[in-house]
């Protein structure tokens, strides 16, 4: 866009593109300067602006889908949700999600089994059912079975008092009666089904 006006593209007029172009108009040059919005990605100052740039793009481009994806896992929730919705378009959502049910970071791993479950890609049934079952994180074990039910796995067996014994952590056992109170004997309702240590 620039060049057709015989516009000079140096670091003054970057800038007021950034600050002012309206991304509509400002998407075709965007395009071909992938690695300012690259950068602009990785900028607190830029980033929404990034945003606005890419979300005026007919399609996204594929160089950004990998930074894309991890910031639609690892970013604040609000920008999060945000760069969840951009990539919401693209076929490649859920294959960029599931690798990261495997990220050595929890945090992540959650993030992207919630990402998962607001697709709700049928496709994503295995990778998710794979990670369930190495996973040692009660919660991100939480979001897993949501993301799973919301693709359509009946979570039957999965919670069956058994296989959910199974996932107690070492040193656990269900207690199976209710515990008594003291001399009294009586019942306490609020530890009956609970777990206690070894």
């Amino acid at each position: 866009m620039l060049r057709h006006f015989n516009l000079p593209i140096d670091g003054a007029v970057r800038d007021v593109v950034w600050r002012t172009g309206d991304p509509v108009i400002l998407w075709p040059w965007a395009w071909e300067h992938l690695d300012d919005l690259a950068e602009g990605l990785d900028s607190s100052e830029k980033v929404l602006r990034a945003l606005d740039i890419l979300e005026a793009f007919p399609r996204l481009p594929v160089d950004l889908l990998p930074r894309l994806a991890r910031m639609a896992v690892t970013a604040s929730p609000r920008l999060r949700r945000r760069v969840q919705r951009l990539l919401s378009a693209s076929p490649a959502a859920p294959i960029l999600a599931e690798p990261m049910l495997k990220d050595p970071s929890a945090e992540v791993r959650r993030s992207a089994a919630e990402w998962i479950a607001a697709q709700a890609p049928q496709r994503s049934l295995e990778p998710l059912r794979a990670a369930y079952a190495t996973e040692e994180d009660a919660a991100t074990r939480a979001n897993m079975l949501k993301a799973m039910r919301a693709c359509g796995e009946d979570l039957t067996e999965l919670l069956s008092p058994g296989r959910l014994q199974q996932r107690l952590p070492r040193g656990w056992r269900p207690i199976q009666q209710p515990v008594r109170t003291g001399s009294t004997g009586t019942a306490c309702p609020l530890c009956a089904g609970e777990t206690a240590p070894r």
